[in-house]
């Protein structure tokens, strides 16, 4: 099923690797900066505030049905629509498919496919780290406010259960799309083959999120007042 990711994980796993713990350091540093910045802004933070003060009061209140899908829905194509950015910008970008018989045209195609070839690795890199710093930054604000108006434990029983897989998988469609884009795949096989690995992870951290995270939060929030 993951025959060519997995040997071209393989065939580059020194890059696999550098990619990998590099990302997640970035991501780490990030959200080091989004929790301290949250301290630095905190006077412009009170309305947000106000709103998790309500929202945590009446947690006890939320309702327990037993298939919450809008919201299932939503976070994973939040999530989803992330990676299949990744994924485009990952893709072998030129325009090989346009031939054409006429030399100076031909000419202008191949320079096209040049710049495009040259530029691409710069756009990967620039919406991969976006990406990173966007996520890690929330997530350090987030939890430098949802502190202040509940006890560590509810803070870390609302991110820590899914956070554990979907972070790890977006830094995994980062580092795979990089070994897709060195290796000259195309976009159908970036995503025929990305997808198998990242579909499953990002549906599992939803269905977490959905299902699991809010009730562990509410468990904390009886037993760690």
């Amino acid at each position: 099923m993951y025959n060519l990711t997995l040997s071209i994980i393989k065939k580059d796993k020194k890059y696999f690797w550098i990619i990998f713990l590099s990302s997640c350091f970035l991501f780490c540093i990030s959200i080091l900066l989004g929790y301290v910045g949250s301290k630095i802004v905190g006077f412009m933070a009170s309305p947000t505030i106000g709103s998790l003060k309500s929202t945590v009061s009446g947690i006890d209140n939320v309702s327990s049905k037993f298939l919450n899908i809008p919201l299932f829905l939503f976070i994973l194509f939040v999530n989803l629509l992330k990676v299949v950015i990744i994924f485009i910008v990952s893709g072998h970008l030129i325009f090989t498919r346009f031939k054409s018989k006429n030399e100076k045209l031909a000419r202008i195609i191949e320079k096209a496919n040049s710049i495009i070839n040259y530029y691409s690795y710069f756009i990967f890199w620039f919406y991969a780290l976006i990406i990173i710093l966007i996520n890690g930054t929330m997530v350090g604000f987030v939890v430098n406010l949802t502190r202040r108006v509940m006890p560590w434990m509810a803070v870390l029983a609302g991110i820590v259960p899914h956070g554990i897989i979907e972070v790890p998988t977006f830094m995994l469609a980062i580092t795979i799309g990089f070994l897709y884009k060195r290796n000259n795949l195309t976009l159908k096989s970036i995503f025929k083959e990305g997808m198998k690995v990242i579909f499953p992870l990002l549906t599992l951290a939803a269905l977490i999120e959905t299902y699991i995270s809010t009730y562990l939060m509410k468990i904390a929030l009886l037993y760690f007042k």
